[in-house]
């Protein structure tokens, strides 16, 4: 249907009206469909950060449960005390026996009820959940330190939990702390999921850390195992800053590459595994420099990708966009150190195409003291600084030798001594 102007006759003024209805009608709902649909460029300018990148290839990597020999992430776990026994128990001591429920996580089956035979050095856990503890043989452990104490530790213990993906046997190791009439939990997690792949050309280990004490509405809470293929069997702590495993984030960008990752729970030979999806991207990109030395990983949150940098060189080129945090991790022949990363804003690093953006961290490292005056009395502050004057922490430190301070006037020492840990 067409509108067209021009002179209407009286017999004809009727009809003429219905058509100018008709066509209004038309007209809005011409007018709402642009609304809808947008006028094609007008909100794509100045905001390259969101425009969809181009991808390449897509690789696949089926990921195998496996039980580490050594605690990578730690949680505090809830402790509800429960007085009265439960329906069956196996013998137990007469006294000091803790009963109740470990609240792994939020979900609301992750609940396991435990009796803690203290003088006998035993963990009873209920793994089917039904309030007999005389038929689950494989839910009784021992106390590694023996049955002393007020704090026991029983390794590899093998809890049924209920994961983002699906549900599973998570292995940890568990600490239980007993003050007065009291009660806390302490994990140590020590499975994940891991395989092997060749990300940009490199042998790498993958692997998906599931924290089994975070929100379950969300896989943001978990963590992206990323490193070489030959140092897979190395130690490694999760909740390190700058760790080889970094935050989970659908978007990833390591070793100069940029990935879309997606992952999801398969059955393939019976046997349950992650598929985790890597495809390749090609985002905008920008210069990054980075002033300070012996920088061993870099890691970028907060902003379109989670940035991983091993052993950056001072000029590098990272995905264009607004990154909130900056974590950094120094090796200088075996000595670490760490720069916990900011997030109030003061050290937002912007990425642009335009012009290359800075970022002052690394070494070398200086020591530096601060002296406070609080009436008659100094007070010494003890700090590592590196480039840019942020502060740096020791990876590791001997206790036993805390930095030692002299104090000179003219030439002569008048004073010295150690700074306290803490």
């Amino acid at each position: 249907m067409t509108c067209n102007g021009g002179y209407v006759g009286t017999h004809g003024m009727k009809a003429a009206r219905q058509a100018l209805d008709r066509c209004k009608v038309v007209l809005r709902l011409a007018w709402y469909a642009v609304m809808m649909i947008g006028v094609p460029g007008l909100d794509a300018a100045d905001d390259t950060a969101k425009e969809a990148p181009q991808t390449g290839p897509v690789q696949t990597a089926y990921l195998d449960f496996k039980e580490a020999p050594f605690s990578f992430l730690n949680w505090n776990i809830s402790v509800s005390r429960q007085s009265t026994p439960f329906r069956k128990e196996p013998d137990l001591s007469r006294t000091g026996m803790i009963r109740g429920t470990l609240e792994y996580g939020s979900h609301s089956t992750n609940g396991l009820s435990f009796i803690w035979d203290q003088p006998a050095g035993k963990l009873y856990l209920d793994l089917n959940r039904n309030q007999d503890f005389t038929d689950d043989p494989s839910g009784v452990f021992s106390s590694q330190n023996g049955q002393r104490g007020n704090i026991q530790t029983f390794s590899a213990v093998r809890v049924p939990l209920v994961f983002a993906s699906g549900e599973r046997n998570a292995v940890m190791d568990l600490n239980l702390y007993r003050f007065g009439s009291g009660c806390s939990a302490y994990a140590g997690l020590r499975s994940f999921w891991q395989a092997k792949i060749t990300l940009a050309g490199r042998e790498s280990q993958v692997g998906i850390l599931e924290n089994p004490g975070a929100r379950l509405s969300t896989a943001r809470s978990d963590r992206i195992l990323v490193r070489p293929w030959d140092g897979r069997n190395k130690p490694f702590r999760a909740d390190e800053v700058a760790s080889v495993a970094v935050s989970f984030n659908p978007k990833l960008f390591v070793g100069n590459h940029a990935y879309a990752l997606n992952r999801r729970a398969v059955v393939r030979d019976g046997k349950t595994q992650l598929e985790l999806q890597f495809t390749e991207e090609q985002p905008a990109l920008g210069e990054l420099r980075i002033t300070g030395d012996f920088v061993q990983r870099l890691v970028l949150e907060g902003g379109p990708y989670v940035v991983v940098l091993d052993k950056p060189v001072p000029v590098t080129k990272v995905p264009v966009g607004r990154y909130t945090q900056a974590a950094i991790r120094l090796d200088n022949n075996g000595t670490e150190a760490f720069r916990s990363p900011r997030s109030d804003g003061t050290k937002t690093i912007v990425i642009s195409d335009q012009k290359p953006a800075l970022l002052e961290g690394g070494g070398p490292l200086t020591n530096f003291v601060a002296v406070t005056r609080r009436g008659p009395l100094l007070q010494f502050s003890y700090q590592v600084r590196g480039a840019g004057g942020d502060v740096y922490e020791l990876a590791s430190m001997n206790r036993a030798k805390p930095p030692e301070f002299a104090v000179y006037q003219g030439g002569k020492k008048i004073d010295s001594g150690r700074f306290q840990f803490g």
